[in-house]
Order: structure tokens, then sequence, then C-alpha cells
């Protein structure tokens, strides 16, 4: 008989769910035409199911703002401090691409956040003749995608543009392609991880029988491999208890059944789950830690395993910031060249 973890789908946690399917019909329509029929539909969840969770649909958007809002301003503060401590002469500005996180934030607190569109033109306004744009993205993406075509919008608007690479830069032809980025970062959450849990080495937890299993997003986009790339960076510097995962299980070996597999069959009994995110939000509360039967820690508890999460973004990782400035060094030079 098939085990339990073997034969579970996974999917995202429900409410998180309902949050990405609120997201994407306020890409069509006002929040106030959108109805709890339509929300179930686009998960495929009954309306039982709903309020369950919550009260209405303004009760599913606080629940999400919440969340989203407090990780994503965490996050942008570490960045923008670093910046601008490694570039005193420089004016460091932000931007958000939520609109919805940008609407929560003014309404809540009173602080104004731009847009991308907002930012380039406070840019155009101010004179600004030589752009660098940073992005906080992990990876050449469907997001930092549509970041580049905005800003290629405004290219000819100033003297100069100059777009840094994503955390784990170039992408690369294939899986077994890595690159100085991924070691860094690589290194950097490994070290990071193994503090964390209170052992004296990486070694130390694997004579424990201890697995470090990090969760991604995932996505369909060809920069998919990046993941597979990632776990070939661990390999490749012999961290034998290290693996990747990812949310959506794309690509498909880093689905939670095959990590679990893998795991297991390399003769680990404890796990350590941590996000390969920059920011830890709602799927590293809910989809790697949370309590519902479809989280990543349910899932490795049915396995048999013992396990134990670490809620911290990359970007709070001093050697990942690091890189980020490094990075923006890069595009700094481009503009000299």
């Amino acid at each position: 008989m098939e085990s339990r973890w073997e034969v579970r789908r996974l999917a995202p946690s429900t409410k998180l769910a309902l949050a990405n399917a609120l997201k994407k019909l306020l890409q069509k329509k006002f929040l106030d035409d959108i109805t709890v029929k339509e929300l179930v539909e686009e998960c495929e969840v009954n309306r039982q199911t709903f309020y369950y969770h919550f009260q209405d649909i303004y009760d599913l958007l606080r629940w999400f703002l919440e969340h989203e809002t407090s990780e994503a301003l965490r996050g942008a503060d570490c960045w923008q401090d670093a910046l601008q401590a490694a570039y005193p002469d420089w004016s460091v500005r932000r931007a958000f691409t939520a609109q919805i996180i940008i609407n929560h934030v003014q309404a809540r607190d009173g602080e104004k956040i731009d847009n991308m569109t907002q930012a380039l033109d406070r840019a155009v306004a101010n004179g600004v003749k030589n752009l660098v744009v940073q992005p906080t993205h992990l990876m050449h993406g469907a997001e930092y995608d549509e970041m580049c075509a905005t800003i290629d919008e405004y290219r000819d608007r100033f003297e100069s543009v100059s777009i840094a690479e994503p955390l784990l830069g170039e992408v690369g032809s294939d899986a077994t392609v890595i690159n100085a980025d991924k070691e860094v970062v690589a290194k950097a959450i490994t070290a990071a991880a193994v503090e964390a849990s209170g052992f004296d080495s990486l070694e130390a937890a694997k004579e424990a029988g201890a697995a470090f299993v990090f969760m991604g997003h995932g996505t369909a986009h060809v920069a998919k491999v990046s993941y597979s790339q990632m776990s070939a960076q661990m390999q490749n510097l012999g961290y034998e208890n290290v693996f990747i995962g990812t949310v959506e299980g794309e690509p498909e070996e880093t689905s939670c059944e095959s990590v679990i597999e893998a795991v297991k069959a390399a003769g680990y009994t404890n796990v350590i789950l941590r996000p390969l995110m920059v920011v830890a939000g709602d799927h590293a509360n809910n989809d790697m830690a949370g309590s519902d039967d479809d989280s990543w820690k349910t899932m490795f508890e049915a396995a048999d395993f013992t396990v134990d999460c670490q809620i911290a973004g990359l970007g709070e990782i001093a050697d990942v910031q690091a890189l980020y400035i490094a990075h923006t060094q890069a595009a700094i030079d481009a503009l000299n060249a």
C-alpha cells in the first residue's frame, strides 16, 4: 500500500490560493465586482471552504495585505539601507511592482511608495540623467521581464540606463550551468541555515541525520532551470545533505513529493525547511511552515521526518545584500563603459 506522502497532491495552501485568485481577478475588474463564486471557481474549491477561512472578500483582502506588506517593507528597508550606505553619493529610491501592496501601505501607514511607472516619471521630472535599476528578483523570470519592458519604454528619456542582474545572475543554458552568483547564494544560505539550526557545521548536521531543504517559489518560465542549477551548485560544493524544492513543483524534480523521495532515499530522518526566497512571506509561513495538510512541514512529517522550520528571507543575509551591491556596482560600471 502506498504511503500518504507518495500519493498526496502538492497544492498551495488554501488561504494563499484564494489570495492569489483574488490578485488575478483584480487585474481584470474592480474589487466590488468580484464575487465569492468567481474566487472559488478560480481555485477549484467550494463556497464552504472559502467561508471556513474568511468572512467575506474584504476579510480575504485584509489577511493577504497584512502578511504581504510587513514582509515586503522589511525586505525593502534592508536593501535600501544597504545600497544607500554603499553609495552615499547616489540618490537611492525604491519602487514596488504590486499596486495592491502600495495602496494598502498608504491607507494603513500614510506612506506613499511609487510603482514602477511613477518612479520612472519621478526620475524624469527630477532631471535624472543616468539611471541604475537594481531588481530584487531572485532570477530572470516573468516579473523581471515585465520590469525590463517597462524600463525600455523610458530609455530615451535618460542619457543612460543600466539594469543590474537579479540575485542568481545569468540563467545559463541547462541544469548543469552554474556561476559565481549561485555559488555565493548557496554558501550564504547554507551557512545561515546551519547556524540557525544550532549545528557546528553542515557535516555535523549530516552525521546527525539532518538534511536542509530550501523551498523556492517555482515557475513555468524558462528561468525555472535556475532551481536545477542551484541544486547542481549544492552538489558541486559537496553539500550532500542540501536539497532544493519549489512550491509550484516547477521544475518537476523540485516538487514536494520528489524532494521527500530524494531525502528519504539519502537516509536522512531530520529535515530543516527554509525558504529560497528573497522575502519570507506567505509562501514561507503557509506553504512551507503552515499547519494545513498540504504544507511542506505537514507532508514531511507524514513521511516520518522530524521537521524544523526557519522563517527568514534571503534579503536578511549580509552576504546576499553584498551580492546585490556588487550587481549594482557592475551596472554602474556599465554606465561608464
